[in-house]
């Protein structure tokens, strides 16, 4: 699982197309970053960078060859969304049945992934750890499995408690279901989370208007399964649960 940004954490609007811009980093924890970094590769962790260059250096190795073809097609398809940096991506074996975690400002991949033929699944956990967690800020998992399926077109590999609850929420934001996944990462990334929530609110009513009728926070109930780290003020303002981010959402994890 990947550390919870918290809000400041996520970015501001602004760029090309709204894009959220990340917050710049301090010294500190530009430092704090890079040890790290170096801690992991010298326990034997290495970055995909450093990886593809030992590859590159096994030129006669068809093996090797066709691995590092297979990656390159992997980064020029990722690179149709967002910008790689193969330095943020460490190869790192995880715990458990843990196969990626995004931190603050870089991932973790089991090697493991990178050990099959088809490298499916190393694409999938590439996508949504670092695309949609790190790059889009967008922390939930359930979001971010279904914003991952839409990219990749890979059905759920994980997470399906979480991407049903989801679907609830943002299959109603748009009739097209691309735009509503989009919608909802938009408003979602960039902290809009009262107007997530009016949104839904609105298209919930409008199609379950005798739900409504019979249970005034039905709506609420659907949102708040999508989004267990949300809570809605007193004041009727949407903010993060501190008690569910400081447990399980506090680290995110890739199965």
């Amino acid at each position: 699982m990947a550390e919870q940004k918290i809000p400041q954490q996520l970015g501001v609007e602004g760029g090309e197309g709204g894009k959220v811009i990340p917050f710049p980093q301090s010294h500190k924890t530009q430092e704090a970053v890079s040890k790290t970094l170096e801690e992991s590769k010298a326990e034997g962790a290495k970055t995909l960078k450093d990886y593809m260059k030992e590859l590159e250096a096994l030129k006669d190795n068809p093996v090797s060859v066709e691995k590092l073809r297979k990656l390159k097609l992997i980064f020029l398809f990722l690179g149709k969304f967002v910008n790689v940096d193969t330095d943020k991506i460490l190869l790192k074996s995880l715990p458990g049945e843990a196969v990626g975690e995004a931190k603050a400002d870089y991932i973790e991949i089991d090697p493991v992934l990178l050990k099959q033929d088809d490298l499916s699944v190393f694409r999938h956990a590439l996508v949504h750890e670092y695309a949609v967690h790190l790059e889009k800020g967008v922390d939930p998992e359930g979001l971010a499995e279904v914003e991952t399926m839409r990219i990749t077109g890979d059905a759920a590999m994980d997470y399906q408690a979480e991407v049903s609850n989801t679907l609830q929420v943002v299959g109603l934001l748009n009739e097209d279901k691309e735009k509503a996944i989009l919608r909802a990462v938009e408003l979602y990334s960039n902290e809009k989370y009262d107007q997530l929530f009016a949104e839904f609110e609105a298209a919930y009513a409008k199609k379950y208007p005798e739900k409504v009728a019979k249970n005034s926070d039905a709506a609420l109930n659907t949102f708040q399964l999508a989004f267990p780290e949300l809570h809605v003020s007193s004041e009727g303002e949407w903010g993060f649960d501190e008690e569910v981010v400081g447990s399980e959402a506090a680290v995110e994890a890739y199965a």
